[in-house]
């Protein structure tokens, strides 16, 4: 499949977004909605395949069919609520970070505060990973074709952009 250049660097973004999106939970944590951001960071509750700007743009290019659609956002939907409990204990641990902070708590306290937040962060993630791979699952060949080209596309951009903090940029 060739896809024109111009297009790619924009267009491959968005819809590659849309991909990876479409498994986050809730908007408050991370980039895109996952670990790490705060409120507002991200889609939020309608990111995905089937839902929002991203989602029509993602099923476009993927050509999904309406029962793809309805199976995506019944995977995001599960996927959210998965994540649900973990979203709320990081709102928790964050605040306690921040406490134990101001509270001038010892290295060892806050290692431990740390541990915490990765055990929620690979929690989040794994529901992520699931959701992505029954996502992957619906699609024929010939979708996940185009999303391998859509997320090379991707990955090329953000090289020559960003350089050395996605890998090696192509010159």
């Amino acid at each position: 499949m060739k896809i024109k250049k111009s297009w790619t660097i924009g267009g491959a973004a968005i819809l590659l977004a849309g991909a990876m999106a479409f498994a986050q939970g809730p908007g408050g944590p991370g980039f895109g909605g996952g670990p790490g951001a705060g409120p507002g960071a991200g889609a939020g509750p309608g990111a995905g395949p089937g839902a929002g700007m991203m989602g029509r743009m993602l099923g476009t290019a993927l050509g999904l069919t309406d029962a793809q659609k309805t199976q995506a956002a019944e995977i995001r939907t599960a996927t959210q609520k998965a994540n649900e409990p973990y979203v709320a204990q990081l709102k928790t641990l964050r605040d306690a970070e921040l406490e134990a902070i101001k509270a001038g708590k010892s290295d060892a306290e806050l290692r431990n505060l740390a541990q915490g937040l990765a055990v929620l962060t690979a929690n989040i993630h794994a529901n992520h990973l699931i959701g992505e791979a029954k996502f992957w699952k619906i699609l024929t060949p010939e979708q996940q074709a185009k999303l391998e080209t859509l997320r090379a596309n991707m990955r090329e951009h953000m090289q020559e952009r960003f350089g050395a903090r996605f890998g090696q940029a192509r010159n």
